[in-house]
């Protein structure tokens, strides 16, 4: 049933009057008389043709088919509408829009949040005229909102109109945060990439802050489209949500993002940006800075300065970095090359860059070799002296200490120090658990573990970090609640399914454990060396030697892989042989493989307590 006209008329005057309606005088026509018309009875002569001559005074000659003013208006109008109801009109009781393919409008009554406050908007600055209010930089064990007004950030050429909450917000503390997946407003739909690289850039920022716990991107994606925000707060344990838009004409960009409470769903601010697309970085930073004074506290760890960051250049480098990373989370991608060609391509565009070092240096680690040894670790000290708050880079040092020095002292290190640094960093929180995880300190490993859990709930490569954690501790029934959790998640992972068989077989089911890799290869498919070896080395727990000498046969194995196997059989002595080739091949490697949990029955073996000797893990 159709609101009443009075409802509909008050709903046009409260968006008419609004910043965001009010210097769009044409826009403002449009929707004033399309509405007047239907609620007159006339929604049968709302048309292109009348639009064009009543609105947009075109002479009695007008033909729509070669002026398309009408079309062109109408489609900045939806934009604007959905802006208007994204930001400022969340809580109207009738939302008014104009379908797409048609003039007339429609009105749909919406049920009203009781708990939403009453948002009473700040006008807009003058974009050339505004100032950056000062921040207090003292350090803060909590982090509260401000309850009164909130200042407006910008820089020059980009607008800022913020919102303000009435009566004021809550006084409670927030210290976690999830940002949502920004909404792509356009017209045509072709600004996800750019609302996904806002995404992730102000979620990056945001995690620089000590004192706020920012949920992990898998997480916030995974309930960035559930109609109930306050559930999926609580689901995913976080005091407060950060929604945003994008919508762009030409080159010019308008992003808008809203903070909500995350337990009644209410707004705690809300704020618009106008910049060019060029000068993204701008906009990234800002919002955060505007997020960050709303929740009275300084971003902790600065990045490099302005004039870097809007640098024509920038934008290029960028591009180069993101399309590397995309090949990079492809498991099937084996493209190091091209990868590391893309990093390099980023650096030499753009050498002030930090992502790009820190891209280089792990296309060097990953691929290996002693001649890219000191180059690696250049390119991570070039990162950090460019960004010293950037995660990845920090990250990017610990694998390296880890992977290629094999410095478990300087690792260890490195990891203290990040940590001061960057508490509720995702990446280096699994970085120093792995690092803990080989030095077999478990416990401390669990602990950094669950705090990553905390802090990404919904990723299913955090839960299989987590079963790894668990099953090198001896906890196999959580390892393996963790391993079905991750696949739940959707998972499909290789790594995951392994280690479940490997779980079920330390709880003492490797038949179990067996049909794990067997429906896995069938579903997952892979390279044989993917399956073989845990096949082998069950086939070997349940005494069938000719199947698992038959695995050792069937394809060329790794010398750890077939030491795995000769595990599995019994035979210690071929075992020991094998791994300690694997030492004269690939140290790290076989760094990673003595914590696990299936050569736990070498401990105390002479020539086993040598070769931890030999990777420096009994040192320490």
């Amino acid at each position: 049933m159709s609101p009443p006209n009075e409802l509909v008329r008050e709903s046009l005057e409260r968006v008419l009057q609004s910043s965001l309606f009010k210097k769009a005088d044409r826009q403002s026509r449009f929707l004033r008389y399309v509405v007047e018309k239907h609620l007159s009875g006339d929604a049968s002569e709302i048309a292109e043709l009348s639009i064009g001559l009543d609105v947009y005074d075109r002479p009695p000659a007008y033909d729509p088919r070669t002026d398309p003013i009408v079309r062109v208006e109408a489609s900045r109008l939806r934009s604007r509408l959905r802006e208007y109801y994204e930001v400022f009109g969340a809580d109207d009781a009738i939302r008014i829009d104009i379908p797409k393919g048609s003039y007339v409008p429609t009105f749909e009554r919406r049920v009203a949040n009781v708990t939403q406050p009453v948002l009473e908007a700040v006008p807009e600055a003058p974009l050339e005229a505004v100032a950056a209010p000062p921040v207090s930089r003292s350090p803060m064990k909590k982090v509260w909102l401000i309850g009164a007004g909130v200042g407006v950030l910008a820089l020059a050429g980009i607008g800022l109109a913020l919102l303000r909450p009435r009566p004021p917000a809550r006084t409670k503390p927030i210290d976690s945060i999830a940002v949502l997946s920004f909404a792509d407003l356009s017209e045509k739909k072709d600004l996800a990439y750019l609302a996904d690289g806002l995404t992730e850039q102000i979620q990056e920022e945001l995690g620089r802050i000590r004192d706020l716990r920012v949920v992990g991107s898998t997480s916030a994606k995974q309930v960035s489209a559930s109609p109930d925000l306050r559930a999926a707060a609580r689901q995913i344990g976080v005091d407060s949500l950060l929604q945003g838009s994008v919508r762009a004409e030409d080159q010019k960009v308008r992003v808008t993002v809203r903070l909500l409470d995350g337990s009644s769903g209410a707004a705690i601010w809300s704020g618009s940006f106008d910049g060019e697309r060029k000068g993204l970085f701008r906009l990234e930073d800002q919002i955060a800075e505007a997020v960050a004074g709303k929740l009275s506290i300084q971003l902790a760890v600065r990045r490099e300065g302005i004039d870097a960051r809007m640098a024509p250049q920038r934008a290029q480098a960028h591009e180069y970095v993101e399309k590397a990373r995309v090949l990079s989370e492809k498991e099937s991608a084996g493209g190091w090359d091209e990868i590391r060609r893309l990093y390099e391509l980023a650096a030499a565009t753009d050498p002030s860059y930090a992502p790009a070092h820190v891209g280089i240096a792990n296309a060097l680690i990953v691929s290996g070799g002693a001649d890219t040894q000191p180059r690696a670790l250049q390119e991570v000290k070039r990162a950090l002296e460019l960004d010293p708050g950037l995660p990845s880079a920090h990250s990017a040092l610990i694998l390296y200490y880890r992977d290629t020095e094999m410095d478990w002292a300087k690792a260890r290190a490195a990891c203290n120090s990040s940590l001061q640094k960057l508490p509720n960093s995702l990446s280096v929180l699994q970085m120093c658990g792995s690092v803990q995880g080989i030095l077999m300190n478990h416990a401390e490993e669990l602990q950094l573990m669950r705090r990553g859990i905390a802090l990404d709930p919904l990723s299913p490569r955090m839960h299989g970090s987590f079963m790894l954690a668990l099953y090198q501790a001896g906890h196999f029934e959580e390892a393996l609640n963790e391993a079905d959790e991750a696949i739940r998640l959707g998972s499909i992972s290789n790594f995951v399914y392994r280690h479940r068989a490997l779980i079920l077989a330390a709880k003492g089911d490797p038949a179990g454990g067996l049909k794990v890799i067997e429906d896995a290869q069938s579903r997952l498919g892979g390279v044989p060396s993917d399956w073989l070896p845990i096949r082998g080395y069950l086939l070997g727990l349940l005494k069938r030697r000719v199947e698992a000498e038959h695995v050792l046969a069937e394809v060329t194995l790794l010398p750890n892989q077939i030491g795995l196997i000769y595990l599995g059989l019994g035979e210690r002595t071929k075992a020991l042989d094998s791994f300690e080739r694997s030492m004269q091949t690939d140290r790290a490697t076989m760094g990673h493989a003595v914590s696990e949990y299936y050569m736990r029955e070498l401990d105390g073996d002479p020539r086993f307590e040598a070769m931890k000797r030999k990777l420096g893990l009994l040192i320490l």
